[in-house]
C-alpha cells in the first residue's frame, strides 16, 4: 500500500509568549514577504534558498507560524521527518502564540492561495492541451508531465489551506495538524497520526487529502469499513484516488487479501 504523508499532540501550553507582543504590522509583513519568497524558491526546488528566507522571517519574528511551516516543509523534502515534525509543532505553537493577530494575514494569505490556484489550474489546462499534441515526441511528452506532477502537487498542497474562521482566535488552522501526521506517518507514530487527522477533519471536513490519508491509517488498522468510507469521501471532494489501492482496499475489506 502507498504510503502517504504523518502528528504528535502537544501540551497545552500555560500561555503565550512575550515575544508574540513584538508582532505589529511592520514585522508580521516583513516575515510574511520573507516567507512568500521562501515558498517561491521551494516551489523552484531551491531547498537552500527556501530555507534562508523561512530562517530569515524567524530572524524578525521567531515564532512566525508560516515561516515553521515552511522549514517543516524543506525537512520534509529532503527526507528530514523528525526536523519536519519539530518545526510543525513550532508552527502550532506559534498559532497559539500570536492569536488573533494573525487573523488578517490569513485572510490575506487566503486570497492570494485562490488566486494562486487559479493560475496552476490554467496551467494544468495548457499543458494538457499540449500533451495531446505532443504525443510523438517522448521527450517533450516527459518534461510535460514532470511539470504537470509538479504542478498538480502544489496544487494539492495549497488546497490544505482553510478558509479563515471569523473570530478563530487562536486555533492553528486545519492544514496544521495536516501536516503534524504527514511528519509523524513518515516517523511510523500511526496512533499519533491518526489523532492529527482526525483533529484536521474536525476542522476542516472539506479537505480531499485528509481523507485519503484517514483510509490509509484506518487500513493499516484492519478498520476497512471506516478506510473505504474516507476513500469514498476523499474521492467524492475531488482527489484522484490510486485505482491500485481501491482495488486492494476493496478485497482486503471482503477477507480476500490480509494487509
Amino acid at each position: 500500500m502507498r504510503r502517504i504523508l504523518t502528528a504528535l499532540l502537544l501540551p497545552t501550553l500555560a500561555g503565550p509568549p512575550a515575544l508574540a507582543t513584538e508582532a505589529n504590522s511592520r514585522t508580521i509583513q516583513q516575515a510574511s514577504a520573507l516567507c512568500r519568497k521562501g515558498a517561491k524558491a521551494l516551489q523552484e526546488g531551491d531547498k537552500a534558498r527556501a530555507s534562508e528566507s523561512f530562517e530569515k522571517a524567524l530572524g524578525v519574528l521567531p515564532e512566525f507560524p508560516d515561516a515553521h511551516m515552511g522549514l517543516g516543509h524543506v525537512a520534509m523534502a529532503t527526507g528530514n521527518f523528525q526536523g519536519a515534525l519539530d518545526s510543525y509543532q513550532r508552527a502550532r505553537q506559534g498559532y497559539l502564540s500570536f492569536g488573533s493577530i494573525l487573523q488578517g494575514l490569513r485572510e490575506d494569505n487566503y486570497r492570494e492561495t485562490q488566486r494562486r490556484m487559479g493560475q496552476i489550474r490554467d496551467q494544468i489546462n495548457s499543458l494538457g492541451r499540449a500533451s495531446t499534441n505532443a504525443r510523438t515526441d517522448a521527450r517533450t511528452e516527459g518534461e510535460i508531465q514532470r511539470s504537470l506532477t509538479a504542478l498538480q502537487d502544489e496544487l494539492r498542497r495549497l488546497e490544505a489551506v482553510e478558509p479563515p474562521k471569523e473570530n478563530a482566535g487562536a486555533a492553528p488552522p486545519a492544514e496544521v495538524w495536516f501536516y503534524i501526521g504527514n511528519a509523524q506517518f513518515k516517523l511510523e507514530k500511526y496512533d499519533e497520526a491518526r489523532a492529527s487527522w482526525e483533529t484536521s477533519v474536525q476542522l476542516n471536513p472539506k479537505f480531499p487529502m485528509i481523507h485519503n490519508n484517514l483510509a490509509v491509517i484506518y487500513w493499516k488498522a484492519g478498520r476497512f469499513n471506516d478506510a473505504q468510507t474516507e476513500l469514498a469521501t476523499a474521492e467524492r471532494l475531488g482527489f484522484p484516488v490510486n485505482p491500485k489501492m481501491k482495488e486492494d482496499l476493496a478485497k482486503a475489506s471482503a477477507g480476500l487479501v490480509r494487509h
